[in-house]
């Protein structure tokens, strides 16, 4: 009988211990679980603030884009309108040089037969 309270003390450090040890390797366990947590948040985060800034990238180049065609648009409208002023004045210039050129024909022959 004293041998089994002798040893009894020993099979309850060796328990004492093994919990211990168990104790340590789950706040071990628990720590890098955390730690795997934290990193996976900050990338989560990361990933979403360089999301963030390219939507808003996107979303600039965009309004810059629809702009520059409005531009374009605007700009394109208005050579068309100077274009067409521009034939409607050769036209008219056409017209009168044509205009021009008749009286000169029809008064050539009056200025040579005064010359006579």
């Amino acid at each position: 009988m004293t041998s089994e309270i002798n040893d009894q003390p020993k099979n309850l450090n060796i328990i004492i211990n093994d919990l211990q040890k168990l104790i340590q390797q789950k706040e071990k366990s628990y720590d890098e679980e955390k730690q795997k947590r934290i990193k996976s948040e900050e990338k989560c985060s990361s990933l979403a603030q360089e999301i963030k800034k390219l939507k808003e990238d996107h979303e600039r180049l965009y309004e810059e884009e629809k702009t520059q065609s409005k531009w374009s648009e605007e700009k394109c409208s208005y050579l068309e309108q100077e274009l067409q002023k521009l034939k409607e004045d050769q036209n008219v210039l056409n017209e009168q040089e044509k205009e021009k050129s008749e009286t000169l024909e029809k008064n050539i022959p009056l200025i040579s037969s005064e010359r006579i």
